[in-house]
């Protein structure tokens, strides 16, 4: 089972906004926004930090901030701890001053897990 998390547009509620990532198989995917600057999870961070009320899941139901970074930041923990293969580790590590990796899947420099295409 899988869940995506968006930051809803104000007035439309049925439209599905700002996609923040996935929850699937085990791991959390950020979805990297680099027009918004929004490539790493401090980036992340601060901006939930100033739209948390409109933290929502696929399914429109409201989220916890503070559950909803806690589940980011354990499922992150959880991949680096296992057996080094699968889709976490073969995502590159981002290179010293570089901020993302153009249509593709990477770790940020605190190791979460960002995809720079729209997915679901």
């Amino acid at each position: 089972m899988s869940t995506n998390y968006y930051i809803a547009t104000p007035g439309k509620p049925d439209e599905d906004g700002l996609h923040v990532g996935l929850l699937a198989g085990g791991l959390f995917r950020l979805r990297a926004h680099p027009a918004q600057g929004l490539v790493s999870f401090d980036a992340w961070h601060e901006h939930l930090k100033q739209n948390a009320a409109q933290l929502v899941d696929e399914y429109g139901h409201p989220i916890l901030l503070e559950q909803f970074l806690s589940c980011v930041v354990r499922k992150r923990d959880e991949a680096m701890k296992a057996p080094r293969r699968g889709e976490y580790h073969n995502a590159p590590l981002l290179a010293d001053g570089q901020t993302h990796i153009p249509g593709k899947r990477y770790r940020d420099a605190q190791g979460f897990l960002f995809n720079d295409y729209e997915f679901s």
